[in-house]
């Protein structure tokens, strides 16, 4: 039970992850965003992506030596829904654009004309983007380093045939929700918005915490060894 339940989180996981990534530069670029003209969304992408592959190695380490693998990915999960709830306020900013105008642009709070070719999101709107994207950079990053070796300690006592078949499935289930992302997410945020877009990668993601808090009872948790400078190192 705790491998099919790690399978889901997996799957369910690399959904949200694409779901959010797949669209984000035609979303950054759309209107009322347009960031082309402010920091450049193709940018925006690569540090994000960056940061996703350091906190990668910071949460192993960190899971390794002081939290444990359990610990850390309930926080990551915990990181990862923050962001992507932050991500629907701004989809559904793009679906209200007098809202947009009061929250997020730099004509004045109090205007509730449509928002303007002219108009750029203001350092109150930009500052939410960032945040969404750092926080998912860093739940993302974290589960990625720390799920795979999960679920190996959950079938390492049944020898290399069990194993072998584990990630079997988990590599399937990372194509699964690769593809359900690419697929389904990608088109509703094309074809309807961005907003419905995002809440599907909010609930999947959310549904992870849920299977990771109530699966605890069939984990095998580990706790973390102290990492010394000469482990790292040999």
């Amino acid at each position: 039970m705790s491998c099919f339940c790690i399978l889901v989180v997996v799957a369910l996981e690399r959904l949200a992850f694409y779901g959010i990534t797949c669209n984000l530069v035609m979303f950054l670029n759309a209107d009322p965003y347009t960031w082309q003209a402010l920091t450049g969304a193709a940018s925006t992408i690569f540090v994000f992506f960056s940061l996703s592959f350091l906190s990668s190695l910071v949460f192993g380490v960190l899971a390794d030596s002081l939290f444990g693998r359990y610990s850390t990915l309930v926080l990551s999960l915990v990181l990862f829904i923050f962001g992507s709830i932050l991500m629907c306020l701004l989809g559904w900013l793009t679906t209200h654009n007098d809202d947009y105008v009061k929250f997020c642009t730099s004509t004045g709070a109090n205007e509730s004309s449509p928002v303007d070719e002219g108009d750029v999101p203001n350092t109150q709107c930009t500052s939410m983007v960032f945040v969404a994207l750092f926080l998912i950079a860093l739940g993302a990053g974290s589960i990625r380093s720390n799920l795979s070796p999960f679920g190996a300690e959950q079938v390492k006592d049944g020898g290399p045939d069990v194993m072998h078949t584990f990630f079997n499935w988990f590599y399937w289930a990372i194509n699964v929700g690769s593809l359900i992302s690419y697929f389904l997410v990608a088109y509703i945020q094309q074809n309807i918005n961005f907003f419905y877009g995002f809440v599907i990668p909010a609930a999947s993601v959310s549904v992870c915490l849920l299977v990771f808090i109530f699966g605890k009872i069939w984990f095998i948790t580990r706790k973390p060894t102290a990492v010394s400078y000469g482990t790292l190192r040999g």
